[in-house]
């Protein structure tokens, strides 16, 4: 702008006009008749109770041939909002709502004196990680602030959310909000932390478990080693080498026929066992006589080296390892499993499950049926967690509470966790329009590179405890092994059916023999 006048009227006019703290209005002055002057004018927020800034931006100087000069900016040396960071002449209403306190007739100083509070961590940590990033910006800058609180629940037609007041301008921020991607209006500055958004309320869930036992004979930690189809080649080996065994004995016994040598014939069954010895490395009985064979009996014992070795490296590799993580990662799988579901007694989870529209939601509840599953306390469901065949559904804070003061090393190592939905970032609310977004936004990332926000994360978001591998001792349990004494026993009672049934068997041809040689 171009002020013709000595007077500084355009100055004067500015006084009335709704500027804020991004304007970008520079006004070239006259000082006297030789004399020209560029100043860069904006005010905090007419509206909010700012004055005019009017700051010396560089002298201007015009020739007798006309051409104009500009002098070293003042201004320049610094960043545009590094000129503006007083904000000290304007208050900003700044909306806050809380889980604790949900209901606005709760007396705003009291919820702010628990905000400032180390009282129950686990509680409110959105809320109080926000309101400790917008105390660090009002300090920063030095505007004041009026505090609004807005119910967190609907109460009455009258009801109106912290979103809403920012949409509509009734108040310039909210400590927190998750960014979704219904804010046409809205954004959220600087993301502080992942959060789960259910029912538009604001809660951290998630399902929790200790990896279970298996006693499956396919799926355990006797098997992991190898792929199935791994265990099929070893088998598929295992029978070659037996028949090739076999062929080989078949094929010296017809060579040497005219020797008079005996010969034992060994059955392919034999051969199968003595096979499998080889690949449990319990050496070899019998030997072929030829070169052809000894060579086979060779490779099949380098094989079966090689596999035992694998095997054996495999499964050290895993117990040293650590306790193992399970492979239940859905809803899907969770509701499959053989698992006991257990839901926390609150009112918004409760709500979320029986309303759900997603699918694996609603598999997982008609699966493990789950209507008369809710209500089960925090602290009694993470105990019985510890059994290993429960999964509880619960706030992640509370679990991780309970969890470091009640559970052991062993017990934390195979903790899991699913996720009922996907994790959204949360942040300052702000409308995008708002002359403070890019000033605040400078702020909060210089909040962020100094380290407030990880102190704040360290403070108020309890992790998860620590599994200390090395104070770990990992070993097969009884239930862990009971697949492979199942087997035994199994093998056991048909080694004793087949003796049962040969005996049987030999009788009756031995009696039928003898029938016939006495009627003979």
């Amino acid at each position: 702008m171009l002020d013709r006048y000595v007077n500084n009227s355009v100055l004067l006019d500015m006084d009335d006009i709704d500027l804020y703290v991004d304007a970008e209005v520079k006004i070239l002055t006259k000082q006297n008749d030789d004399e020209l002057r560029l100043y860069d004018v904006y005010n905090n927020g007419l509206s909010l109770g700012g004055k005019l800034k009017v700051l010396h931006d560089r002298e201007v100087f015009e020739h007798q041939n006309g051409k104009v000069n500009f002098g070293e900016s003042k201004l320049g040396v610094k960043l545009k909002y590094q000129n503006r960071e007083n904000l000290s002449d304007i208050t900003m209403r700044v909306a806050i709502v809380s889980q604790l306190f949900p209901l606005s007739n709760d007396a705003v100083n009291h919820i702010l004196e628990f905000f400032e509070s180390y009282k129950q961590p686990e509680e409110d940590v959105a809320a109080r990680m926000g309101y400790m990033l917008v105390k660090a910006i009002e300090g920063n800058l030095n505007f004041r602030i009026e505090w609004e609180h807005y119910n967190l629940k609907p109460g009455n037609e009258s009801y109106k959310r912290n979103s809403d007041a920012v949409r509509d301008q009734q108040a310039h921020l909210s400590i927190f909000e998750v960014a979704n991607l219904n804010m046409d209006d809205l954004t959220c500055l600087q993301n502080f932390m992942a959060y789960s958004s259910i029912l538009n309320l604001n809660f951290r869930s998630m399902f929790i478990f200790r990896t279970p036992v298996s006693n499956s004979l396919t799926n355990n930690i006797f098997t992991q080693p190898f792929a199935m189809e791994t265990w099929f080649t070893v088998a598929l080996t295992i029978l070659i080498g037996a028949v090739a065994v076999k062929i080989n004995f078949m094929t010296e016994e017809h060579l040497e026929q005219d020797v008079r040598e005996f010969h034992e014939h060994f059955s392919l069954y034999t051969m199968c066992m003595e096979s499998l010895a080889n690949f449990c490395q319990e050496g070899c009985e019998f030997i072929n006589r030829s070169s052809p064979g000894r060579l086979s009996q060779m490779m099949l014992f380098a094989c079966s080296i090689v596999v035992f070795n694998y095997y054996s490296s495999g499964f050290f590799s895993i117990l040293m390892q650590g306790p193992q993580m399970s492979n239940i990662r859905t809803l899907n799988r969770l509701a499959d499993s053989q698992l006991t579901v257990g839901i926390d007694g609150t009112v918004e989870a409760e709500e979320f499950f029986r309303a759900s529209k997603h699918s694996d939601v609603h598999y997982l509840m008609e699966k493990k049926d789950l209507t008369d599953n809710f209500h089960v306390e925090p602290a009694h469901g993470i105990q019985q967690v510890r059994a290993g065949t429960y999964a509880y559904h619960c706030d992640r804070m509370i679990a991780y509470n309970v969890i470091r003061n009640s559970y052991d090393f062993s017990e934390m190592c195979d903790l899991n966790e699913i996720e009922v939905m996907p994790p959204q970032w949360v942040g300052l609310l702000i409308r995008k329009d708002s002359p403070f977004r890019e000033l605040f936004n400078i702020k909060l990332a210089r909040l962020r590179e100094v380290g407030a926000f990880n102190r704040f994360v360290e403070l108020w978001i309890t992790k998860k405890p620590d599994c200390l591998v090395a104070s770990v001792v990992s070993s097969v349990s009884m239930e862990g092994a009971f697949p492979i004494f199942l087997l035994l026993i199994a093998g056991t009672v048909a080694a004793f059916f087949a003796f049962a049934l040969e005996s049987g068997l030999f009788r009756a041809i031995g009696r039928r023999i003898g029938s016939s040689d006495s009627l003979a």
